[in-house]
């Protein structure tokens, strides 16, 4: 299934760059186009997997969940639910809210797999004359873009380690599995 999270998990993570791309679905346990959606979510598990697209999903259902949310996103605020938040590289990249069904989701990634799959950026490597020492760097092809800008970015929000499945506990260096 759908492994979820709450809002103070994904909150205390912390950001490695990483160049996956991520689905975060932000739901309610008491919202019913989230629930419907939820399920439909986790029968696209297997083709998002295939356009290599990781799925978390993070509870909001208190008033406590959303005001910790918006406070820390301020430019990206939840404005409806369910709300499905694509990053890649750790930026978010775009959104959908409340979608009026699963159909919407593939067009929604799909329209930004050019991210990942073909990758505005590639690692050349650089002989700087010594063999055993070589030097790497980013070939940029154009500027990034982001859908939404941000006053505090969601790679301070969002931790590579959350995304991959695994969070690491507020104030503990202990690792806990999703």
């Amino acid at each position: 299934g759908l492994a979820c999270n709450d809002v103070g998990e994904i909150l205390s993570c912390h950001f490695e760059p990483s160049k996956e791309a991520f689905l975060v679905f932000f739901h309610s346990k008491n919202c019913g186009p989230c629930i419907l959606l939820k399920a439909e979510l986790e029968k696209l598990l297997p083709e998002l997997s295939a356009m290599n697209v990781l799925v978390r999903c993070a509870d909001v259902s208190n008033e406590q969940d959303l005001l910790r949310v918006a406070t820390a996103t301020a430019g990206w605020p939840l404005r409806a639910l369910p709300c499905l938040v694509l990053f890649h590289e750790g930026v978010p990249v775009d959104r959908l809210e409340a979608p009026s069904s699963s159909g919407e989701l593939i067009p929604f990634i799909s329209s930004n797999s050019h991210r990942w799959l073909n990758p505005r950026e590639e690692e050349e490597e650089i002989d700087t004359g010594n063999s055993d020492r070589k030097q790497q760097r980013a070939v940029a092809r154009g500027p990034r873009t982001n859908s939404h800008p941000t006053s505090l970015s969601w790679v301070s929000v969002f931790g590579h380690d959350f995304l991959k499945g695994n969070w690491w506990a507020l104030g503990s260096k202990k690792q806990r599995n999703i």
